[in-house]
């Protein structure tokens, strides 16, 4: 049964080795090192093992049996074995998916693994305690550094970090288990300490594969960096730059009439819209920034429809970080249809990662391909370096024209590279500026929650340094709350906390035990008036989280806890082709965020689910999903994380906050971030004559997010990428 269960691991390579030998590239690589390191930390064959996964979860056998006996195998061993508790049994599965049969044996392996950040350092210890491993065991220390960089990098977003913070962390790492049970032989073991050495030597091991940088400051101290983040945070501010200083190009259609006809019905845009659309026909990048309901979503379909009825239209890419946000153009393009015949036969709406499949190769940089006329990225908030690069890149070599359209405002991407925020930073000041501000409020409906957003996004704006403080507000004060906010700004922050929680369309449950959650939750989700998104900060994270909680609903509304109900809400996992159902037999590409409805159960290993069609919005198709494949390849959706639900609407949004437990024990409080905080609620979706309403279960924690940007140190901007604004002439 072992061998069977090693089968479905994601992790291919041996394992024995240390991440010295996993991060070394190819012997035939003809490339640098660093390209080799595109995506995952392991990753020289990380687009051919995730392949050959995804073919193994859908393969009709290989998931039966997963489902029937892999599964529960794997969760008997954890739960009575390793004296695991249910949930964080089924929290470790979601996280390392099928990954967790290497667990028994080689438990450091996780800290490599997609996700493992959201597990702790002590839980592979617990299984390396059971196995009596070596305290001093080098798999044990190279994990420990490894993951301390990925801490750095991934987790706080940093370009540039002192080296000797990567020594702190690997040691408070490798002590923690100790402090923890200090009475097992293991955690005697670790007492012991002795660690420095040994992380000095793992540390020169990781920076001999070129996985990461030592170099040595002006003032003598040691910045690491990982180096594949630096070319990409350097080599997309260039070529963003390049696209910025491009002289004028020959206008994709004429402009008079063009633009004349986008002043009538039904564009109906305004003066301030047509000048914008005008730089679009003519530049190489422009960049549309603005806050919900500033008509950046009517602007670009009035672009696309229009340009699609000219005498010779251009090809168009619409393209976003998440399904969602694609769909939500094109959604907003097509209603201007509906009084024509006419077709989107020029433009295409996909992923950027399903953009950049086609167009990067192995070592991340774009191949010489053919771009469309025109691309259009947006929520770019979400854009990371690591996306950028080939984005602009292969742009820089063509004659295309990019447009991005964002609010910064909204979540930072998940990766390191806050693309959109320095954009803005580093051309606000400039005359004839690449970037065009929407700032006329076109929001037909005035939803007491409206003014709130507005408050907290220039909030967001003002500590990000992209807006100036308000008049007679003094940033410098030294006085700051338990928290770590400034005094202004919590000040702010109060005001709006006040705004909202008065507002006709808030319910809000303040004071709820941890217990009385769930059905709190479910009262609100089956008693309100139109289908309601759910949203939690956290994917595994904390207690309130959305693995569990989609559990703890699918158990109480549907009362199937071994199986699965019709109309069950799930949402995809993947980027990837899944099998129609109906009589074509045939593959069909969905991207990652793509929300469907379980209808039907053709065999005891399978079920059928309705999906947008990705060719017709206003049809849906038929797939296949195997649940052998549950909890990797998709999962429930009755709650999604903010960074899930982003380029999302609804007309009920719920927030999950903080239990009344909060207060005594950390581990229940739920945190947000004002950026977390300001996109949930954008999510907000007014209906005709009906306002949205918002419903928040428990305290709104808020996290401390004040980085300072200017740091030399803790660099988290883009390392000599843009170039300075003084230097730019347009």
């Amino acid at each position: 049964m072992d061998t069977l269960l090693d089968l479905t691991t994601s992790l291919d390579f041996p394992a024995h080795e240390s991440v010295v030998h996993m991060l070394k590239p190819p012997d035939d690589a003809h490339v640098p090192i660093y390209e080799n390191l595109l995506q995952y930390p392991c990753t020289d064959r990380a687009t051919d093992r995730l392949a050959a996964r995804n073919a193994l979860l859908q393969d009709p056998v290989a998931s039966a049996f997963l489902y029937r006996w892999g599964w529960p195998t794997l969760r008997l061993r954890l739960r009575y074995r390793y004296g695991l508790s249910p949930q964080s049994v089924e929290q470790l599965l979601h996280i390392v998916n099928y990954s967790a049969s290497h667990l028994f044996r080689f438990p450091y392996l996780a800290a490599y693994a997609l996700d493992g950040h959201h597990l702790t350092f002590s839980d592979l210890d617990h299984f390396a305690d059971y196995h009596h491993l070596a305290a001093s065991d080098p798999e044990r220390i190279h994990a420990a550094v490894f993951w301390a960089v990925q801490q750095q990098v991934f987790d706080h977003h940093h370009v540039r970090f002192p080296v000797a913070q990567i020594h702190k962390q690997a040691n408070k790492m490798l002590e923690a288990y100790g402090e923890l049970y200090p009475h097992s032989t293991f955690g005697r073991l670790i007492q012991r300490g002795g660690f420095q050495v040994a992380i000095q030597s793992a540390w020169n091991d990781l920076c001999k594969t070129h996985y990461t940088w030592d170099v040595v400051s002006k003032t003598g101290q040691h910045l690491g960096s990982i180096t594949r983040v630096y070319y990409a945070t350097q080599s997309s501010g260039q070529s963003a730059a390049q696209l910025v200083q491009a002289a004028p190009q020959p206008p994709l259609t004429d402009i008079a009439p063009f633009i004349q006809q986008l002043a009538a019905p039904p564009y109906a845009l305004d003066a301030r819209q047509q000048a914008i659309v005008e730089q679009v026909l003519q530049r190489r990048l422009t960049l549309i920034h603005g806050g919900p309901g500033r008509g950046k979503t009517h602007l670009i379909a009035s672009l696309i429809h229009a340009l699609e009825h000219t005498p010779t239209p251009p090809t168009v890419w619409v393209i976003s970080p998440t399904a969602r946000g694609a769909l939500n153009v094109r959604a907003m393009t097509e209603s201007l249809l509906r009084n024509s015949t006419d077709a989107l036969t020029h433009t295409t709406f996909l992923t950027v990662h399903k953009a950049l499949r086609a167009t990067a190769t192995t070592d991340g940089r774009p191949r010489q391909i053919i771009l469309p006329d025109l691309v259009i990225l947006d929520e770019a908030s979400m854009l990371d370096a690591l996306l950028a690069r080939p984005l602009f890149e292969a742009v820089a070599l063509s004659h295309s024209r990019l447009v991005i359209v964002g609010d910064a405002a909204q979540l930072p991407p998940v990766g390191i590279g806050r693309v959109l925020r320095n954009m803005l930073q580093h051309t606000q000041n400039q005359s004839a500026s690449a970037v065009q501000t929407l700032s006329h409020d076109y929001r037909h409906t005035h939803n007491p929650i409206n003014p709130v957003l507005d408050t907290l996004r220039q909030l967001v704006e003002i500590t990000d340094g992209l807006q100036a403080l308000p008049s007679g507000v003094i940033r410098t004060s030294d006085i700051t709350q338990p928290n770590g906010f400034p005094q202004w700004r919590q000040q702010v922050l109060d005001q709006a906390m006040h705004s909202l929680r008065t507002a006709s369309t808030m319910h809000w449950t303040v004071s709820l035990p941890l217990a009385d959650f769930p059905d709190a939750l479910i009262q609100a989700f089956q008693t309100a008036p139109h289908p309601p998104l759910v949203l939690t900060p956290y994917r595994n994270a904390r207690v309130l989280n959305a693995t569990t909680l989609n559990r703890v609903m699918h158990d109480q509304l549907t009362h199937e806890p071994a199986g699965f109900a019709l109309g069950e809400p799930i949402i995809l996992k993947e980027n990837g082709d899944y099998r129609r159902a109906d009589s074509s037999n045939a593959t069909v590409y969905l991207p990652n965020g793509t929300l469907g409805t379980i209808t039907g159960f053709p065999s005891n290993d399978t079920v059928t689910a309705t999906v947008p069609d990705p060719a017709m919005l206003s049809a849906t198709i038929p797939i296949t999903l195997f649940l052998g494949s549950f909890g990797t390849i998709w999962d429930w959706a009755y709650v999604t994380t903010v960074h899930a639900a982003q380029g999302g609407q609804a007309p009920v949004v719920i927030l999950l906050g903080s239990p009344q437990e909060a207060l005594t024990d950390p581990r229940a409080k739920t945190q947000w971030e004002l950026h977390m905080l300001y996109t949930a609620l954008s999510r907000l979706q007014d209906r005709p004559n009906q306002f949205g309403q918002v419903i928040c279960l428990g305290t709104l924690d808020f996290r401390n997010e004040i980085p300072n940007f200017a740091d030399p140190v803790f660099n988290k901007g883009w390392v000599k990428g843009w170039v300075s604004p003084d230097t730019l002439s347009l």
